[in-house]
């Protein structure tokens, strides 16, 4: 497995209601033969298989199957803007 510079693993997530702080925790697994790409973000409950590759600057929050390329689509900003 390889992992790229600024990778976030995040197995819990937080919940504040009415002052009651809780927290909700799942695991994260990460298969043999992975190569994850800088600044990805990993969120609780995710299995990614064997010999995937997660796309830099990604936000894995499903499952991946084995033998897998993952990234996620980005909109040019230069595109979406409105002109006034």
């Amino acid at each position: 497995m390889i992992i790229g510079q600024n990778v976030l693993m995040y197995d819990y997530y937080y919940m504040s209601r009415d002052y009651k702080s809780e927290f909700s925790t799942a695991p994260i697994s990460i298969g043999t033969g992975t190569w994850i790409g800088s600044n990805v973000v990993i969120l609780k409950d995710v299995s990614i298989g064997k010999n995937c590759v997660i796309g830099a600057g990604s936000i894995v929050n499903k499952d991946i199957p084995n033998n897998s390329i993952f990234y996620n689509k980005r909109i040019n900003a230069i595109n979406t803007c409105i002109r006034r």
